[in-house]
């Protein structure tokens, strides 16, 4: 008799407890779903840009502002204490629309001058750089005596340079004008010459 109400006893105590941990289970489920729910809505504040931009186009301070990401997709973009380092920088990929700036479509290059370097305009006809050349490339530059055969013949010269800024051509200029970015000796040699040709030889990251 006393035996089985023992049984039955610790049958009951175990059914309860059995009962108590699946409590607890699904109160631990409940509790990490909300923690899960609540971290999926906590945002950052990142740096985006007004309107779409294209490959080669120099970032303007007046093109940017502020919006919120996930924190789990911060790290993509530019936060906003990172809004001063991507004014002048170059696009290497397009934005299609205004949103977030992802850090992938950014090249980070530096436009500010060393010494001894120096800022070289060129003007160019079609056809003589390639159609997708682009403000960061690095470029070689080809150098063809003028019309009355001054200027030597026809040579690539040794330094590789980055192109600083590009202005296309249009109905008041005939000519496309390439900004280099190189030595002071190379300018020299470039006023020295006739037409300039351009080969990319590398894109920035």
């Amino acid at each position: 008799m006393v035996k089985r109400s023992l049984a039955r006893f610790q049958q009951g105590r175990f059914e309860i407890s059995e009962i108590v941990i699946g409590m607890v289970i699904i109160v631990t489920a409940v509790v990490l779903f909300v923690v899960f729910a609540m971290n999926g809505k906590e945002s950052v504040a990142v740096v985006a840009t007004k309107t779409p931009m294209q490959v080669g186009h120099v970032i303007d301070a007046s093109e940017l502002v502020a919006t919120s990401v996930p924190v789990g997709v911060a790290q993509l973009y530019f936060s906003v204490e990172q809004a001063q380092e991507v004014v002048g920088q170059v696009m290497s990929q397009a934005v299609t629309q205004s949103g977030p700036l992802p850090q992938s479509a950014v090249s980070r290059v530096d436009m500010s001058l060393k010494p001894q370097e120096a800022l070289t305009a060129v003007s160019l006809n079609q056809g003589s750089f390639p159609p997708h050349l682009a403000v960061g490339n690095a470029v070689r530059i080809v150098v063809t005596p003028a019309a009355d055969g001054s200027g030597g013949a026809v040579k690539t010269l040794t330094e590789v340079v980055v192109v600083h800024d590009i202005t296309q051509a249009s109905d008041v200029q005939q000519n496309t004008v390439v900004t280099l970015r190189g030595s002071v000796a190379l300018a020299e040699q470039i006023a020295a010459s006739g037409p300039v040709h351009l080969s990319i030889v590398a894109v920035p990251s």
